[in-house]
C-alpha cells in the first residue's frame, strides 16, 4: 500500500471524523448522510456541512463530552 491511498479517505468516514471529535458520534446514521450528501453537493467543504447538519438537525442531544467535568 503506497502513501498516497493511506491520505484518501471517504466523505463517511470524514463526516464521523468530525462528530467523534465534536462528541457526537452518535448522531451519525447512513440515511440522513445521504440525505445530507445531496444537500451538501456543491458546498466547498461538504464534511463540514454534512457534519454540522448533522448537529443542527438533532439540537436536542447533548454532545458525549458533556458527562465529563474538566
Amino acid at each position: 500500500m503506497t502513501t498516497e491511498s493511506t491520505k484518501i479517505q471517504k466523505l463517511s468516514d470524514k463526516v464521523y471524523q468530525i462528530l467523534s471529535e465534536r462528541g457526537f458520534s452518535k448522531l451519525f446514521n447512513w440515511e440522513d448522510f445521504r440525505f445530507f450528501k445531496k444537500e451538501s453537493k456543491n458546498h466547498p467543504h461538504p464534511e463540514e456541512y454534512i457534519a454540522q447538519a448533522f448537529i443542527s438537525w438533532n439540537t436536542h442531544e447533548l454532545s458525549d463530552f458533556a458527562d465529563y467535568t474538566f
